[in-house]
């Protein structure tokens, strides 16, 4: 999604993975010339499926996250190093969670 416009553009994700180029694909966090920098949660096992920033959010900072092992996450500040990482209540711990999506006609 851009966050300017607030609207996907599945047109520029083929230009972009040629970017990017295949070898960003092998790379982890903080490996040589990889300019990806680990966020968390650490004290959390299991495999991220998916990313949401909140649509909601005018500071592009709220994200969602979830996971394969389980469970709906949440980062008030994404930009902070420092921020943590909190379970979203309401959601069980060992629902895994392989996408998520947003009514766009819920404000």
């Amino acid at each position: 999604m851009n966050p300017a416009t607030g609207r996907p553009e599945p047109e520029k994700l083929m230009a972009l993975r040629k970017q990017l180029g295949k070898s960003t694909a092998q790379r982890v966090p903080r490996e040589a010339n990889n300019p990806w920098v680990e966020r968390g949660p650490n004290n959390v096992g299991g495999r991220t499926r998916t990313l949401l920033f909140d649509p909601n959010d005018n500071t592009n900072r709220r994200v969602f996250s979830g996971g394969v092992s389980g469970g709906l996450w949440v980062n008030n500040d994404i930009t902070n190093a420092n921020s943590q990482w909190t379970r979203v209540q309401g959601v069980p711990g060992n629902l895994k969670v392989t996408s998520i999506t947003v009514d766009p006609r819920n404000n």
